[in-house]
């Protein structure tokens, strides 16, 4: 269990998740963010995160799913 002082914010957690794997992957030059010829390897969810307390993540829904610009999942469809 992480102590008060061991915990990261959710801009931090994202940043890691995101940025911080293509890091260590090594990676960075493919994916990471949003940009014009990275591979899209991402998630839409049904609100944004921010706007919400942090205990409450847990409710957001996956809207939609792109691997590498592919939708593999989407809300109400089969994709």
């Amino acid at each position: 269990m992480l102590l008060r002082d061991e915990r990261i914010t959710l801009a931090e957690a994202v940043h890691a998740f995101t940025l911080g794997s293509a890091y260590v992957n090594h990676l960075e030059e493919e994916t990471g963010f949003i940009e014009v010829g990275k591979r899209a390897d991402l998630i839409v969810v049904n609100r944004n995160l921010f706007d919400h307390p942090s205990e409450g993540i847990a409710g957001a829904k996956v809207e939609l799913t792109l691997v590498e610009g592919d939708r593999v999942y989407a809300s109400g469809s089969s994709a």
